[in-house]
């Protein structure tokens, strides 16, 4: 896409207190996403849509899933070990966009070493 203004600002940032991620675009609070553990494995906790993501993370293979209902909303795999290329296969789900955005945010919150 080619912006003909300068593109919106997005924050995206780790809140020193809580440890969860913050996702804000222009001003607007669009969600927080936690990092957990639950049977000594890592979770990915969303505040919004009751997602959980649980997998093995290194080895980029994990599961999106609706914590309410248990549904499993995606399915994630990495293609390559050196590069971010992913196969996702999606439920049919109106949330699909958001689903490819949270499996982008989790690889940069599993890469992410800043505070």
């Amino acid at each position: 896409m080619i912006w003909k203004e300068k593109p919106p600002k997005s924050i995206f940032k780790k809140h020193r207190q809580s440890g969860k991620y913050l996702i804000k675009h222009k001003e607007e609070h669009l969600g927080c996403i936690a990092e957990g553990k639950e049977d000594k494995q890592k979770i990915y906790i969303t505040d919004f849509n009751d997602w959980v993501a649980t997998g093995d993370f290194l080895k980029g293979n994990y599961k999106i899933f609706s914590e309410k209902t248990g549904k499993t909303l995606a399915a994630v795999s990495k293609k390559h070990k050196s590069a971010s290329t992913y196969s996702i296969v999606l439920e049919h789900d109106e949330n699909e966009a958001i689903l490819v955005f949270l499996t982008i945010l989790i690889d940069l919150i599993d890469g992410y070493e800043g505070d």
